[in-house]
């Protein structure tokens, strides 16, 4: 059973998102940052749910690169910067050729590491 945190997080989620799965506007926040973070598997879930038909390139299935590249045992922060935006926190550490053939298989359109929160970031238009 998940937790309570857990089901709040996913439930502002969703809101973000909301235009995203019944053309909804009136909850969605374009600038939303989750500080709870999930398994891959928990925000694939979650993400499947706010953003069921996927959004240009972004599908909920791309997050599987995210065990290639990060290690099965990464945490996500899913956000919302105008598009879908997540940041992964992993141990693995990355040189520019391993970040760019990442961002090539989850199908991103940005990839960086965010200094200041020590998290990669990866955004989708």
């Amino acid at each position: 059973m998940k937790s309570y945190t857990y089901a709040r997080k996913r439930r502002a989620i969703l809101n973000a998102y909301s235009d995203c799965q019944d053309d909804n506007e009136n909850d969605r926040n374009l600038d939303y940052f989750c500080n709870y973070a999930f398994t891959i598997d928990e925000a694939q879930e979650i993400l499947k749910d706010s953003i069921p038909n996927g959004y240009n390139e972004f599908s909920y299935t791309n997050l599987e690169a995210i065990k290639v590249f990060c290690g099965d045992d990464s945490l996500i922060y899913i956000a919302r910067e105008n598009s879908v935006c997540i940041y992964i926190k992993t141990i693995e550490t990355f040189g520019i050729g391993e970040l760019l053939r990442f961002r090539e298989k989850i199908k991103a359109d940005e990839v960086h590491i965010d200094f200041k929160l020590g998290l990669i970031r990866v955004w989708f238009d």
